[in-house]
């Protein structure tokens, strides 16, 4: 069964603490460039959106699914901002899911919106999607 199944088992309930230790660990992986441990707080096969992702990658339309390709669009986003560097502003925690409210670079603010799951990993993203509070946000990122 999917995890949106509702037949499916629950999984544990995130708390506040586990939220912001997972954004802290998100923030020193993006603040140190580190793709690899970026992308071990995604699972496999998770899928994420970005607008910037439909700049960068035009043919995505935006919407990555798996590893391999929110790591090519998170590669050439580092190359396109190499003074990339983000600071919290808030975290939110749901039942199964985690904004991370963020400041970039830029001084843009950006909210991701993280779906979780939990198992013997620790909690992981399943579903991400990038949001922001403007039309352009590749220029708000600093995307040339």
């Amino acid at each position: 069964m999917h995890h949106d199944d509702p037949r499916s088992p629950r999984p544990p309930a995130l708390d506040v603490t586990s939220a912001r230790d997972f954004a802290d660990s998100w923030l020193a992986a993006w603040n140190a460039h580190d793709l690899d441990t970026i992308l071990a707080h995604f699972t496999d096969d998770a899928r994420f959106t970005s607008p910037v992702a439909a700049t960068l990658l035009p043919d995505t339309g935006g919407v990555l699914v798996g590893k391999a390709a929110i790591r090519e669009y998170w590669t050439v986003g580092l190359e396109r901002i190499p003074d990339l560097r983000f600071e919290i502003v808030a975290v939110y925690t749901g039942v199964d899911t985690v904004v991370i409210n963020y400041r970039n670079h830029a001084g843009g603010l950006v909210c991701e919106v993280l779906r979780m799951q939990t198992d013997e990993a620790g909690p992981r993203v399943v579903r991400g999607d990038g949001t922001y509070p403007t039309d352009d946000a590749a220029a708000a990122s600093g995307v040339d």
